[in-house]
């Protein structure tokens, strides 16, 4: 008798645990992974797509300013966390808003070109503008941002 309540038990318990982990990982299915972003690496993937004018005037460390400048300039606008961790999580539908943010280029550029100025740094628009589209693609290659769709769609 006292084999057959062990194996009840047992059989009780692994039936527990494979009902638990079948529903977590279904809800895990269905919800949207939250996309890690590295900075370092985004500097890199940036800095080896801008065009040679702009590599030979850019270091990887102004690349990284005007990365952290724009992040600066999205957690402005709501969009992102207000810290700057070397990874963080970037959502356009960030929970900060209920409704999806729009974030113009020209907003970014005036933003990353008035702390350039105030920084006395010798960063030119063409070249702030590269590093901004660039950085814009790579935060929606990997997922963190989705594009701006039109108002006719």
């Amino acid at each position: 008798m006292g084999y057959f309540l062990v194996a009840l038990s047992a059989v009780t318990v692994f039936a527990i645990a494979a009902f638990t982990v079948g529903r977590e990982s279904r809800r895990l299915d269905m919800t949207q992974p939250n996309p890690i972003i590295d900075v370092d690496d985004s500097v890199v993937w940036i800095a080896d797509r801008l065009a040679p004018e702009a590599q030979a005037r850019l270091s990887h460390e102004e690349v990284r300013t005007i990365v952290h400048w724009q992040l600066d300039h999205f957690s402005q606008m709501g969009v992102a966390p207000s810290a700057r961790p070397a990874d963080l999580s970037l959502k356009a539908d960030s929970p900060l808003d209920d409704d999806p943010a729009v974030i113009g280029d020209v907003d970014s550029l005036a933003f990353v070109l008035t702390r350039a100025e105030q920084g006395d740094y010798d960063i030119n628009a063409d070249d702030a503008n590269a590093v901004l589209e660039l950085h814009v693609a790579y935060l929606q290659e990997h997922g963190a941002i989705t594009p701006a769709q039109n108002a006719g769609d």
